[in-house]
């Protein structure tokens, strides 16, 4: 009735959004119908037809039973014990396939798709499902071969030999762990399809519709948690790891950058998004970070020089530059410098072009420090005073 709507599949696939091959395959019952499918398809229907037309099309049973009975029937649960095709299970694989004209004859006979079960037959798939093992066995006891006798021929006392269990694992990532995942494809700097693993790239579909949609949402998370963890280190005064994490959020942007214009070049034109837009707000997120971390900077050089006062002059918006201090540097008069243990401090003078007298806060005062050393234990004593005189 749906398609009757339409001039064409291709037409009334469309529609859909679905592949002109698929709706033929639901036409010719050859392939179910998703329950998102029967719901757009339910809506053309309604629309364009009475409910008596539609009624005495389905046997009078209304959509939305149907639709009911769909739900239901999905929702049943799936076998998931697969078995390994040892040596045993392979010759009880090969003994069945001896009764048919071909393997693609047994193959379908099980219900199975012949190149999958040429894959068995040629040992590229380590594992079979349960429910398989079972048509082949309740076949085999047709052609004369019952459990007794298939034991005694593979010389085995009991089925636990031949039939080793192994459970699948998780059929999917959840939301949770695919976001951990594409975190890591990140940190790798490889969030391409060609890049990631298929249980990834399936995942994504599974949850998102798209690996594209997936990679702009855990972009998301990935901006806040960059964010957060710069403040983090900002609050603590550790600008270096603030600079590096600032600089890896700059490297993610770009990576993200780059994935979005190639997926939105593969798109058809009405699907596409303004993802500059998207790419914008993340470098304007960014740009503040900068700019906090160099105000942040400013202010902890001030805090660092206010014991200088006197010393040091500091306009009210000026910049002061610290130099980290080295034994393998260095410094020269009138130079301000940043020690672990002492804060900041100005060289005063410089002697034996090895040593130089530093003026620390009141708290520490004057230190003669070793620079320029090829030794690498660090060499700190208290200023004497008579280092100063003449």
């Amino acid at each position: 009735m749906y398609v009757d709507l339409h001039p064409s599949y291709q037409q009334a696939a469309k529609a859909i959004g679905v592949n002109k091959d698929t709706i033929a395959h639901y036409c010719t019952q050859q392939s179910n119908v998703s329950l998102a499918v029967f719901e757009k398809i339910a809506k053309q229907v309604e629309a364009h037809y009475t409910s008596e037309e539609i009624l005495a099309a389905t046997g009078g049973l209304p959509l939305k039973a149907i639709k009911a009975k769909a739900r239901r029937r999905n929702g049943l649960p799936i076998d998931s014990v697969m078995f390994h095709i040892n040596d045993a299970l392979y010759e009880i694989i090969k003994l069945y396939c001896s009764f048919h004209k071909s393997y693609a004859e047994g193959a379908r006979a099980l219900g199975i798709n012949p190149r999958t079960f040429k894959s068995y037959l040629l040992r590229q798939t380590a594992t079979i499902p349960r429910k398989y093992v079972r048509g082949i066995l309740d076949a085999l006891q047709t052609f004369g071969y019952p459990e007794e006798i298939l034991l005694k021929r593979l010389d085995v006392h009991h089925w636990n030999e031949v039939l080793v269990e192994r459970r699948r694992s998780r059929t999917g990532y959840d939301r949770d762990t695919l976001k951990e995942k594409l975190l890591e494809c990140f940190e790798r700097g490889k969030i391409r399809q060609r890049d990631v693993a298929p249980a990834i790239h399936n995942a994504s579909k599974r949850l998102y519709g798209s690996q594209g949609r997936a990679v702009r949402e855990v972009m998301k998370e990935l901006a806040k948690r960059m964010t957060t963890q710069a403040h983090e280190y900002l609050t603590i005064n550790d600008f270096d790891r603030a600079s590096e994490t600032i600089e890896k959020f700059r490297s993610h942007i770009e990576l993200y950058e780059d994935h979005e214009r190639a997926v939105n070049k593969a798109l058809r034109r009405e699907r596409r998004i303004d993802w500059e837009s998207i790419v914008a707000g993340y470098y304007d997120m960014l740009d503040e970070l900068v700019e906090e971390l160099e105000e942040r900077r400013r202010e902890f050089q001030r805090r660092k020089l206010k014991d200088l006062e006197g010393i040091v002059s500091i306009e009210e918006n000026g910049s002061v530059e610290l130099r980290p201090y080295s034994l393998q540097e260095s410094y020269c008069k009138g130079e301000l410098l940043n020690h672990p243990a002492y804060g900041a401090g100005k060289v005063l003078r410089i002697f034996n072009n090895r040593h130089m007298v530093v003026q620390f806060g009141k708290r520490y005062g004057k230190k003669v420090l070793l620079m320029n050393a090829k030794n690498p234990r660090p060499e700190l004593r208290a200023f004497d005073t008579s280092l100063s005189r003449g």
